[in-house]
């Protein structure tokens, strides 16, 4: 078999979306691995057109595939910051206000923490620049910085200033969050599927267990990462039933899921939107169709296919569609999405959620706890919730899709 310098890197289930990259320097030798990776690799057979292509650009012109790209190095990188979010810096979260950034939280672990900066801390200035005006975005221009650099900072905490010296450092961001909502709601946010994820969910699914009685798992804005980190965060709930179906020139595979340890037997509702893409809705579409959990927003963005990275040899990489996969109940989901079972647009759908679970499904119906159904799933809600004009909101939404 003749031997080629590319490495197929591994199977990738993300929506990535950037400014396409220019190939003009790419040689005839690095045009020929790419029809031949195309050739063996592709979804599809691909057609004479675009092997008789004379550049690569005209090859994936001719191909017509959106996920089908050429990276340079540097593509390749950003993608990797992406499934594996990692820079220099604080290790806060920021939103703007009017004196400027306020520390929303802090991450464990990091500078920020190490030097006592608070949420609820006001950053006026850093590095002799002010940043009243300016955007969380623009602001973070000047916080992250290399490892090992200074961010002197002056800080507001209640009506007390005061100056802050930290030092920068590569901050590992978690891909996955969580809270105990009301003593009794496991919310979990998977915000990508990286190569951490799986630990990142265990544990917080392990610290929740004993007080936790039912679910969130919040996948919104989530477009993706490892493909079998989805498989893997599938088993937590359907154990080793099928999480997908792939399909490859035609042939079709059935490809379960990963069993775990620990399967969650609370109830579950999953919260989707137009971002959630690809491996979120490899585990969306597993747990609907499974019928493990309620799926709650908006349809998700419909990218159904599946790439592999290839590396070339002049250092570059082409990301291939080497597949498009199904729900196990073989619906369609490239191009198409996933439908929730209650949708939700105009406000905000973890609301809806947490209404739904509001009281614990042990509790007995009462005057103040109304038991529905919805797609079979029963839930007690707390009436008395319903002063609050959020969840009054949450209550017609609720309402219009009982049984």
């Amino acid at each position: 078999m003749r031997k080629f310098r590319w490495l197929s890197i591994f199977l990738i289930a993300v929506l990535i979306i950037c400014s396409p990259s220019s190939v003009l320097l790419a040689n005839d030798q690095v045009l020929d691995e790419v029809k031949y990776i195309l050739k063996h690799y592709y979804v599809d057979e691909v057609s004479s057109e675009v092997m008789g292509a004379s550049s690569i650009d005209e090859c994936l012109e001719i191909l017509g595939d959106e996920h089908t790209k050429y990276w340079t190095e540097a593509d390749y990188r950003n993608f990797l910051g992406y499934v594996e979010p990692q820079f220099g810096g604080l290790g806060i979260y920021i939103e703007a206000v009017d004196e400027g950034i306020k520390v929303v939280s802090v991450i464990e672990g990091t500078p920020a923490k190490l030097v006592g900066i608070k949420a609820g801390d006001i950053i006026l200035s850093v590095n002799g620049i002010s940043l009243k005006g300016k955007s969380a975005e623009e602001a973070q221009k000047f916080l992250k910085g290399l490892p090992g650099s200074k961010a002197n900072l002056i800080i507001k905490r209640a009506n007390i200033l005061f100056r802050c010296m930290v030092i920068r450092a590569v901050i590992d961001l978690p891909t996955v969050t969580g809270e105990l909502i009301n003593n009794h709601i496991g919310y979990i946010s998977i915000n990508s599927f990286g190569q951490n994820t799986v630990k990142e969910f265990d544990n917080y699914v392990r610290t929740m267990d004993e007080q936790a009685d039912a679910w969130i798992i919040d996948l919104r804005d989530n477009t993706g990462g490892y493909f079998d980190t989805a498989r893997f965060l599938a088993g937590y709930f359907i154990g080793d039933k099928t999480a997908l179906l792939m399909e490859e020139r035609g042939d079709i595979s059935e490809y379960k899921a990963f069993k775990q340890s620990y399967i969650i037997e609370e109830p579950v509702i999953v919260l989707i939107n137009g971002n959630s893409a690809s491996s979120s809705e490899i585990l969306a579409a597993a747990l609907q169709d499974h019928e493990k959990a309620l799926l709650i927003g908006e349809n998700t963005y419909g990218k159904g296919s599946v790439q592999s990275v290839f590396e070339l040899s002049n250092g570059d990489f082409i990301k291939v569609t080497v597949a498009r996969f199904y729900s196990p109940l073989n619906n369609r989901i490239n191009g198409v999405g996933i439908k929730p079972d209650i949708e939700v647009k105009e406000m905000d759908a973890k609301k809806v959620a947490e209404l739904l679970f509001s009281s614990s499904p042990k509790v007995e119906v009462t005057d103040n706890v109304k038991s529905i159904n919805i797609q079979g799933f029963e839930y007690k809600v707390d009436m008395s919730l319903l002063d609050d004009k959020d969840y009054k909101d949450a209550w017609g939404i609720i309402m219009s899709n009982t049984q």
